[in-house]
């Protein structure tokens, strides 16, 4: 479905802007020596870099079925 889509679209963006932040206070961290900040910005990453995966596949599933006729 399209909006559905549209709706990925937008949580993609949010997602990719969110893991430029972590970067960047990752980088922040690793300038200031503050390990403990920089360990847990690592498992965020990686939670959001895995959330925009999925987010990814979810739209290439619809992506396929766009046009499929649904059974009611």
């Amino acid at each position: 479905d399209l909006v559905d889509l549209a709706i990925i679209a937008s949580c993609l963006a949010v997602e990719q802007f969110e893991i430029s932040q972590y970067r960047a206070l990752g980088n922040l961290c690793a300038l200031t020596h503050a390990r403990e900040a920089l360990e847990l910005l690592k498992q965020t990453l990686t939670e959001e870099r895995q959330a925009s995966r999925n987010l990814r596949a979810i739209a290439s599933q619809l992506q396929r079925t766009a046009g499929t006729p649904t059974a009611h």
